[in-house]
């Protein structure tokens, strides 16, 4: 991704007016995380949605591993 690219997809999302600490702020989300950052491959959504999809896959699967960890 490109500098321009960066600036247009920041000015086409508020992310710049938006981003922060607060659950309720903006962060930059890979669609696909297998893949890199690309206009085509980000999204902008909450802190908050974003930290709750970390925990699960492409499909919204938890892995297996956490499962296992949280069954002790």
């Amino acid at each position: 991704m490109t500098l321009e690219e960066f600036k247009l997809f920041c000015e086409q999302t508020g992310y710049l007016d938006s981003k922060g600490r607060k659950s309720t702020s903006l962060t930059i989300d890979r669609i696909k995380s297998s893949e890199g950052y690309s206009i085509e491959n980000m999204q902008v959504i909450s802190l908050s949605e974003n930290s709750s999809k970390g925990a699960t896959d492409e499909e919204g699967r938890v892995p297996f591993l956490i499962l296992k960890n949280k069954v002790k």
